[in-house]
């Protein structure tokens, strides 16, 4: 499981509030810059997003949170000592630190909120009754009837499929699987959903569930 520290530079120092070299914990955080290269959860297997709060805004940290609900990724905020009483969003969390914080703290956080200690099924694998997709291969079956699916075609799938009865907005799916900053609309999305529809449903196959005037869902029942 890779968990990300989500932070940008502040002044003088590589990190806003106490880790003071990516070094010492690079064996549980990959640092990026921009909540959008961080890869999406697979069902309820996910990766823990580390939010720096010394290095960002207030307007960039609630934008990065409220894209983890909606991703259905966890986040744990990093708070300097004495600045829990300026921040007004620890509930939006699913946890917190204050630095300086141990290594061994921290990897027992993210630990406990990545589910790693618990015993799971294959994270490669996302079988929804007839539905089964490899992950590792990019193989999609429905029932044994094997399936080709473009690349965008696949994000989409794994997607709606990893957490099926979530209701995602076309903006959400736009973000996703183009990147928040591609130039196109959502209509995007309805074409390719459409043509993804096209290749897995059948008359005894109905997976994909259009919520008007928002967006998709994956059924868990079809």
């Amino acid at each position: 499981m890779v968990n990300y520290l989500l932070q940008r530079d502040s002044v003088g120092r590589p990190f806003g509030v106490g880790i003071d070299s990516l070094l010492a914990y690079e064996d549980i955080l990959t640092q990026v810059y921009d909540i959008h290269e961080i890869p999406l959860p697979i069902g309820n297997h996910g990766s823990v997003i580390v939010i720096d709060q010394g290095s960002l805004s207030k307007v960039d940290i609630i934008s990065a949170i409220e894209y983890c609900s909606r991703s259905q990724l966890k986040c744990l905020l990093l708070v300097g000592q004495g600045g829990l009483e300026h921040v007004d969003y620890l509930h939006l969390v699913d946890d917190f630190c204050v630095c300086p914080v141990e290594h061994s703290e921290l990897k027992a956080r993210l630990s406990r909120l990545s589910g790693d200690n618990l015993q799971q099924e294959d994270v490669s694998i996302i079988k929804v009754n007839d539905l089964y997709v490899d992950l590792s291969k990019y193989d999609v079956y429905v029932g044994n009837r094997k399936v080709a699916l473009t690349y965008k075609e696949f994000q989409l799938l794994v997607s709606l499929a990893g957490n099926p009865g979530h209701v995602y907005t076309r903006e959400d799916l736009l973000s996703r699987v183009w990147g928040y900053d591609y130039l196109g609309g959502t209509r995007t999305v309805d074409v390719h959903i459409r043509r993804l529809r096209s290749k897995i449903e059948d008359a005894e196959h109905v997976f994909v569930e259009t919520i008007w005037n928002v967006g998709y869902k994956f059924n868990m029942e079809n």
